[in-house]
Order: C-alpha cells, then sequence, then structure tokens
C-alpha cells in the first residue's frame, strides 16, 4: 500500500500506541487502544478503496484488522496472543 496522497500520521500514531501496549496499562487502556487501532485500520480501508476503486489485497488486510481489533463486539484471544499480534504488526 503506498501512502504517497494519504497523511502517515494515523499510522505513526497507531504504531506508537501498539508500542506502548507492551507496558502494563490497565484494561481500559488496552480497550481504547483497539479502538483507536480499528479505526486507523479502517480509515486506510477506506482510503485504499477510493483510491483504487477495487477491493484488493491491502483493503481486506485493512478490514479484516479493523474487525478483528474493534472494541464494540470483541475478540477474545488466549493471554500470549494478543503480544504476538502486536509485534507482528508493528514489524508488518
Amino acid at each position: 500500500m503506498s501512502l504517497t496522497n494519504t497523511s502517515k500520521l494515523p499510522a505513526i500514531v497507531a504504531i506508537v500506541a501498539m508500542l506502548l501496549a507492551l507496558l502494563s496499562w490497565p484494561y481500559g487502556m488496552y480497550t481504547l487502544l483497539k479502538g483507536l487501532t480499528a479505526v486507523v485500520a479502517a480509515y486506510y480501508a477506506y482510503d485504499v478503496y477510493t483510491r483504487s476503486q477495487s477491493f484488493g489485497a491491502w483493503f481486506w488486510i485493512m478490514v479484516a484488522v479493523a474487525l478483528f481489533l474493534n472494541p464494540i463486539i470483541p475478540v477474545y484471544l488466549y493471554n500470549g496472543v494478543p503480544v504476538i499480534v502486536s509485534i507482528y504488526g508493528e514489524l508488518g
């Protein structure tokens, strides 16, 4: 996904927030982080679609991230999985 015409600020904010998630925070902070990341992913899914007018791979990846991390209908995982997903998201 090329971010040539898109602001990189939402992605940078989400990356910094995911890095801070590796620290110990109250549960509410992780819910806020999931919501922030879901909104940023939805924003980029919309941006990818409006620029390409097609449902490409990056569109579906961003939609999956937005649905997976939404705080309204949570997806429950075992203890270590969110850390692995967070680290993978930061490296991806």
